[in-house]
């Protein structure tokens, strides 16, 4: 059973990850652009 609460803490979870995610993907295609 989720309370609301939980749910709210999930999609916070989630938000992080893909923001997580993006940065990572940006730092990445930075590098990749500066050894090229």
């Amino acid at each position: 059973m989720m309370t609301p609460k939980d749910k709210r803490m999930l999609r916070l979870f989630a938000l992080s990850l893909s923001a997580a995610g993006l940065l990572v993907a940006m730092i990445g295609a930075t590098l990749e652009a500066n050894a090229g």
